[in-house]
């Protein structure tokens, strides 16, 4: 006050007094005044989140793919059972395989009559996504809550408690979470199955290795789509390597000794679900040349597929993490992805979904139509758009079959939405998480599918030479005769319902 009553008496403007000093009340109301929205979180931060957010809904998304399997009649349990069972079968007779007790749970669990169901430990859709959803709004609750706001350091301690809590729940010895235990069970046994060398006896056996169970590839696929987590754990182990208890890089970032981790580490474990995909596509390319399989080059080609994949990693993983220097990788990343992407959809449409198997016959149909050859030498007149174009079994029908493939092409290339403006950031890294699972959800309804009909046609192949004791056998087997609701009645399944037998066949 006394300094503004000598501006008066001076005429110095007052302006250039009191806005400073307004700006400095300002300054210190906002210090002072509790933030009523929690801050944007920063690039470390948001790695924590991003992992265990694209988990729990990868979980829900598993919950959907169950929901639909039961509501279109697909016992999808037993066709990702299918190959252990008939392993479980083989080491009957020979005695050389001891079934673990997660392989257990898997082949007892075929029946929609499931025992499991009285006791609480029937893995349902609706189970799976109540779980999914509480867990998403408790992490939520976690980021947003006052000890993460005071200081972010914390964030990493809080989700490591959450991660703790809910493994002591499952773990927990409770009736209301057997279901758990028992997915959690199934989980670890796949994993461990992934790095299983089935390969080890290549030169002791004079078989050769195993093949790769049917339930191994799809849990691997799945964890493919799951690269981008395992390159988040990666940056995460990067940061528990280099930086300091404050969470500030104790060296320079850009050192000799900082800058090849700070680049590979995140690669190879974004790279790592590809690698062990490849490698079982090697396992089943041996499998396929010791028994003279004329299809076994197809495993060579989708390992091939996989093998695309790795090298965009490593060009975004640099571009990601050193901008300035990889300005130039721009058009080299966009060609590497757009080769990936483009391989990878034909193959889920042609080799996964069993969909536009014959391409002459689109040409046939479109310039003249009338009848075409199809599978064995047969003749299909009329052939209508599904039969040429998709299949002619549809389980999920014409509609919704479409609208997966229309989906899956334009998420295949989703990776497009970081040359606009729309999402930047940790954002957009999250975005492209969550779309590339969704992504996958709607590809496995499409790839149990169609892996139904492939075992329902060795069945039915394979029907005449068989022992009948091997399939009918109710006193324990584990193979079981498929029903008659299990058998679309379509025109081209006609021969494959006959071949089935007299019974389904009547029916």
């Amino acid at each position: 006050d006394e300094v503004e009553e000598g501006c008066e008496v001076l005429n110095y403007p007052l302006e250039q007094i009191r806005k400073p000093k307004q700006a400095n009340k300002q300054q210190q109301k906002r210090k002072m005044a509790p933030s009523s929205s929690s801050p944007p979180l920063s690039g470390h931060s948001a790695v924590i989140l991003r992992s265990p957010t694209v988990l729990i809904v990868s979980i829900g998304l598993w919950g959907m793919n169950v929901f639909f399997f039961r509501l279109f009649g697909i016992k999808y349990r037993y066709v990702l059972n299918y190959d252990l069972m008939k392993e479980k079968e083989e080491a009957k007779h020979k005695g050389s395989h001891a079934v673990t007790a997660a392989e257990r749970d898997l082949t007892d669990d075929e029946d929609d009559d499931d025992p499991d169901d009285r006791s609480g430990a029937s893995i349902t859709w609706n189970k799976l996504v109540l779980f999914s959803m509480t867990s998403l709004l408790i992490l939520q609750v976690i980021a947003r809550s006052d000890f993460v706001k005071k200081d972010e350091s914390n964030l990493p301690f809080a989700v490591f408690f959450f991660y703790v809590a809910v493994l002591v729940y499952i773990i927990f010895p409770i009736s209301s979470n057997r279901w758990m235990r028992k997915s959690f069970s199934i989980v670890l046994q796949r994993t461990y199955e992934l790095f299983n060398p089935r390969c080890s006896c290549i030169f002791s056996d004079a078989n050769g290795p195993r093949p790769i169970p049917f339930i191994d590839v799809f849990y691997a696929d799945a964890m493919c789509s799951m690269s981008k987590v395992f390159a988040d754990w990666g940056t995460l182990l990067y940061i528990a390597m280099y930086y300091d208890s404050k969470g500030q890089n104790g060296k320079d970032d850009n050192s000799e000794n900082t800058l090849v981790p700070r680049i590979c580490i995140p690669a190879a474990f974004a790279a790592l679900p590809y690698v062990l995909r490849a490698r079982q596509c090697l396992i089943m390319h041996t499998v396929g040349r010791i028994k003279n399989d004329p299809k076994r080059y197809q495993h060579l080609a989708n390992a091939l597929k996989y093998g695309t994949s790795i090298f965009p990693i490593c060009v975004a993983t640099y571009q990601g993490l050193l901008p300035d220097q990889a300005k130039g990788l721009d058009n080299v990343l966009v060609t590497l992805q757009t080769i990936n992407a483009s391989y990878a959809l034909y193959w889920d449409i042609v080799m996964d979904w069993g969909m536009m198997q014959n391409p002459t016959a689109v040409v046939q149909v479109a310039c003249a139509g009338g009848a075409y050859p199809m599978e064995g030498g047969s003749i299909q007149p009329q052939p209508t758009c599904q039969h040429v174009l998709m299949r002619p079994r549809l389980r999920f029908g014409l509609l919704l079959s479409a609208l997966i493939m229309s989906a899956d092409c334009v998420l295949r290339f989703s990776w497009l939405l970081k040359f606009t403006t729309i999402l930047t950031g940790g954002n957009l890294l999250l975005v492209t998480q969550l779309l590339e699972v969704f992504r996958r959800g709607i590809w496995n309804l499409l790839r149990v599918e169609w892996e139904n009909i492939k075992q329902q046609r060795k069945m039915g192949k394979h029907h005449h030479d068989t022992n009948a004791s091997s399939l009918d056998d109710s006193s324990g087997s584990e193979m079981q005769p498929l029903k008659e609701n299990d058998i679309e009645r379509s025109p081209q399944s006609f021969s494959t319902i006959m071949q089935l037998g007299p019974k389904v066949a009547t029916a």
